[in-house]
Protein backbone atom coordinates (compact mmCIF):
# COMPACT_ATOMS: atom_id res chain seq x y z
CA UNK A 1 0.00 0.00 0.00
CA UNK A 2 1.23 3.68 -0.69
CA UNK A 3 1.37 6.16 1.70
CA UNK A 4 -1.20 8.88 0.98
CA UNK A 5 -0.33 12.24 -0.48
CA UNK A 6 0.65 14.74 1.72
CA UNK A 7 -0.92 18.59 0.30
CA UNK A 8 1.28 21.06 0.85
CA UNK A 9 0.65 24.67 2.65
CA UNK A 10 -0.29 26.34 -0.73
CA UNK A 11 -3.00 23.97 -0.98
CA UNK A 12 -4.36 24.99 2.56
CA UNK A 13 -4.26 28.82 2.05
CA UNK A 14 -6.36 28.14 -0.93
CA UNK A 15 -8.75 26.52 0.50
CA UNK A 16 -9.00 28.50 3.65
CA UNK A 17 -9.71 31.40 1.60
CA UNK A 18 -12.46 30.05 -0.79
CA UNK A 19 -14.14 28.66 2.69
CA UNK A 20 -14.21 31.98 3.75
CA UNK A 21 -15.07 33.97 0.47
CA UNK A 22 -17.99 30.95 0.24
CA UNK A 23 -19.26 31.59 4.11
CA UNK A 24 -19.23 35.31 3.60
CA UNK A 25 -21.13 35.10 0.61
CA UNK A 26 -23.76 32.74 2.21
CA UNK A 27 -24.31 35.07 4.88
CA UNK A 28 -24.98 37.87 2.55
CA UNK A 29 -27.17 35.60 0.78
CA UNK A 30 -29.20 35.07 3.94
CA UNK A 31 -28.68 38.73 5.41
CA UNK A 32 -29.67 40.97 2.47
CA UNK A 33 -33.09 39.68 2.35
CA UNK A 34 -33.55 40.22 6.36
CA UNK A 35 -31.91 43.36 6.51
CA UNK A 36 -34.78 44.32 3.68
CA UNK A 37 -37.69 43.28 5.98
CA UNK A 38 -36.65 45.39 8.73
CA UNK A 39 -36.14 48.16 6.24
CA UNK A 40 -39.55 47.66 4.53
CA UNK A 41 -42.40 45.10 5.15
CA UNK A 42 -43.68 45.51 1.77
CA UNK A 43 -43.48 41.56 0.59
CA UNK A 44 -42.63 42.87 -3.50
CA UNK A 45 -39.79 44.90 -2.39
CA UNK A 46 -38.03 41.92 -0.02
CA UNK A 47 -38.98 39.84 -3.36
CA UNK A 48 -37.25 42.87 -5.41
CA UNK A 49 -34.35 42.35 -3.73
CA UNK A 50 -33.68 38.81 -3.59
CA UNK A 51 -34.27 38.92 -7.30
CA UNK A 52 -31.57 41.41 -7.86
CA UNK A 53 -28.97 39.92 -5.21
CA UNK A 54 -29.08 36.75 -7.45
CA UNK A 55 -29.13 38.37 -10.50
CA UNK A 56 -25.58 38.60 -11.46
CA UNK A 57 -25.00 35.21 -10.73
CA UNK A 58 -27.88 34.64 -13.25
CA UNK A 59 -26.31 36.24 -16.17
CA UNK A 60 -22.84 35.79 -15.79
CA UNK A 61 -22.12 32.74 -13.73
CA UNK A 62 -22.32 30.92 -17.22
CA UNK A 63 -20.05 32.88 -18.88
CA UNK A 64 -17.31 32.67 -16.16
CA UNK A 65 -17.67 29.11 -15.22
CA UNK A 66 -16.53 27.93 -19.05
CA UNK A 67 -14.05 30.94 -19.55
CA UNK A 68 -11.33 29.65 -17.74
CA UNK A 69 -11.57 25.81 -19.45
CA UNK A 70 -11.58 27.31 -23.21
CA UNK A 71 -8.37 27.59 -25.31
CA UNK A 72 -9.21 30.63 -27.04
CA UNK A 73 -11.43 32.62 -23.66
CA UNK A 74 -14.33 34.86 -24.63
CA UNK A 75 -17.17 33.76 -26.32
CA UNK A 76 -21.26 32.59 -25.65
CA UNK A 77 -22.16 29.83 -23.34
CA UNK A 78 -22.90 27.33 -26.36
CA UNK A 79 -20.33 24.51 -27.04
CA UNK A 80 -17.08 25.22 -27.36
CA UNK A 81 -16.54 25.13 -31.44
CA UNK A 82 -12.64 25.51 -31.01
CA UNK A 83 -12.26 22.05 -29.33
CA UNK A 84 -14.15 20.76 -32.53
CA UNK A 85 -10.96 22.15 -34.78
CA UNK A 86 -8.10 20.15 -33.66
Amino acid sequence: MTAPVRLGPSFWRVWTAATVSELGSGLTYVALPLLTVTLTRDPRLVSLVGAVQTCPSCCSGCRAGRWPTRPTGGGSCGPPTSYARR
